[in-house]
């Protein structure tokens, strides 16, 4: 009953803005609720809603976006936002839903970003599963490096949470018995700061790498990145993938890779 309540409450904020701005998702007890940023190039992320239980628990993560820059045409990063490549909806108030985008960099690239929500076993317990893909258009080979950023708050609380590195591909955040885990699959690096510097650096105009800090975060209002960095011949499309658990641990190493084996059979990293 309150899930629908809810649902109805969603609704009528989601239909005060763009229609291809915003993306809710349900399944079983577990909200995800996003908007994208107004700006390719601005200072603001887009607001995100992730509840593992409707109703009994906080918002797990409160903003997230998705960043790319082109090796030999951009001195910055770009945001996937509703500013730029003509983004579209679907899947909207299912379990999985998508945005896509079209004729960004100058009508070299297009994109899809594929969201799932999977409720868990027990309260407390959801997935969101994310799917960048990208595909080149143009006659040329290009590199691309991609960012998902993300501001999760562990047990919904934005302060006082500890995180670390379990391994390259995967980072811990927790505060008390909450945790979350968060896996970028086949990511070249990874990095977690205080709120809001990472985002603030993300968004300057200026190139940035991320360098996988071997210290812990503690007691931090925490955000992260995972960067991946892919050669994309013209015509081919490449597949990242960027998974967050709440209350749920990620597989160990062993499995992880078999998962990526399997989620980035489309793609080609980076040669060196």
């Amino acid at each position: 009953m309150f899930a629908a309540v809810l649902a109805g409450a969603v609704i009528v904020c989601a239909s005060s803005r763009p229609a291809d701005a915003s993306l809710v998702l349900f399944d079983g007890n577990a909200l995800f609720d996003s908007s994208l940023p107004s700006s390719a190039t601005g200072t603001s992320g887009g607001s995100t809603n992730f509840r593992p239980s409707i109703g009994s628990s906080a918002n797990h993560l409160s903003q997230q976006s998705w960043h790319f820059r082109i090796d030999g045409m951009h001195n910055r990063q770009f945001m996937f936002s509703e500013s730029q490549g003509n983004p579209t909806t679907s899947g909207m108030f299912s379990s999985t839903g998508s945005y896509e985008w079209s004729g960004l960099a100058g009508g070299i690239l297009d994109a899809k970003l594929t969201i799932e929500l999977q409720d868990g076993r027990a309260p407390n317990e959801a997935t969101l599963t994310q799917t960048m893909s990208l595909t080149n258009t143009s006659s040329s080979a290009f590199t691309i490096s991609l960012f998902h950023y993300a501001d999760i708050n562990a047990g919904g609380a934005p302060s006082l949470n500890n995180a670390n590195a379990l391994n390259s591909n995967l980072l811990d955040i927790s505060k008390g018995n909450e945790f979350v885990h968060w896996q970028g699959i086949g990511a070249d690096a990874y990095d977690y700061q205080h709120f809001n510097r990472l985002f603030n650096k993300l968004t300057s105009p200026s190139i940035v790498n991320l360098s996988s800090p071997q210290s812990p975060l503690l007691a931090a209002d925490f955000t992260g990145a995972f960067q991946w960095t892919l050669d994309i011949d013209p015509g081919d499309t490449v597949s990242v993938t960027s998974i967050i658990s709440s209350n749920i641990v990620i597989p160990a190493p062993g499995a992880v890779l078999l998962l990526a084996g399997s989620a980035l059979i489309s793609s080609r990293r980076r040669r060196m």
